[in-house]
């Protein structure tokens, strides 16, 4: 049996599979997760159920954009240099959740 090991976790492949036989399915969904992995924190933190109106306008602020679009993707902010902004969104994200628990 094949194993391989990384951040996500063990991947346990076919038993069948000789361990220098290469498993390019597994290689390709590996290295996606990896490159998905990274995004995480700011998808965590844009994806707070306390964010507001008022956070994403501040958002949109800090990426420049005087107003926020209708409607719009995670590639778009991606295209918008989010990640540039990544410490100043988590500090958003944190204040909507501090606001979220006092308003309740």
């Amino acid at each position: 049996m094949k194993v391989y090991e990384n951040n996500c976790g063990t991947v346990k492949i076919r038993q069948n599979q000789t361990e220098d036989e290469p498993d390019v399915l597994v290689d390709y969904f590996l290295e996606e997760l990896q490159h998905i992995q990274k995004y995480m924190p700011i998808l965590s933190s844009l994806g707070t159920p306390e964010m507001k109106e008022r956070h994403w306008d501040q958002i949109f602020s800090h990426l420049q954009k005087h107003q926020k679009p209708a409607t719009f993707s995670f590639t778009e902010l991606l295209h918008m240099n989010i990640m540039d902004k990544k410490e100043v969104i988590e500090q958003i994200s944190s204040r909507a959740q501090g606001e979220g628990l006092i308003e309740q």
